[in-house]
């Protein structure tokens, strides 16, 4: 974090000293977040890997294994002509968002078969009620913004984990599996 800091500060400065701030536009966010002992493994697994083991030993246990928020909500930062400064805003969005989002600041058409919608100026979405997560591990539905459904891959099945159901609404950090 004080590295992205540090780097950040260094950008922002060249962009005020060199004239470039008020016609740039910045987007800081991550591809995926990190589990660092929030849960345990849904199947036992363990990362044996040799630098993880050998540097890291269990801190990334849910590193890419589970699909829980921890997980899946990043930050997304954007500054520059046409964003509201200082507005936090709560949509439930998907990274596919970015790229479009970018060049309807830019005021460009994205290319042709772009997916994802734009987040800000005219035909902004309004967020999204359901989202669609994946990784090597498994893959994770949330719908309606109150369901969430974690489908472990077969091969992780096979060592024993099951698909999964939250009910958002009474149990937002996916503590307690529906048990019906």
């Amino acid at each position: 974090i004080l590295q992205v800091d540090q780097g950040l500060g260094a950008l922002f400065d060249y962009l005020e000293e060199s004239g470039l701030m008020e016609s740039s536009v910045v987007v800081l966010t991550s591809d995926h977040g990190e589990g660092l002992w929030q849960r345990p493994s849904g199947d036992g697994w363990v990362n044996t890997g040799r630098l993880e083991s050998q540097l890291l030993s269990d801190l990334y246990r849910g590193h890419g294994e589970q699909l829980f928020d921890e997980l899946l909500r990043v930050p997304l930062v954007v500054r520059g002509p046409g964003v509201p400064e200082g507005r936090r805003d709560d949509r439930l969005v998907s990274l596919i968002d970015v790229y479009p989002t970018i060049f309807a600041l830019l005021d460009l058409s994205p290319p042709e078969g772009i997916q994802g919608e734009p987040l800000v100026g005219e035909g902004a979405s309004e967020g999204r009620s359901e989202l669609f997560s994946i990784c090597s591990r498994g893959t994770s539905l949330t719908g309606g913004g109150r369901w969430k459904l974690h489908l472990p891959a077969d091969r992780i099945q096979a060592r024993g984990a099951r698909p999964v159901l939250f009910d958002l609404a009474s149990d937002p950090l996916e503590l307690s599996p529906v048990e019906d």
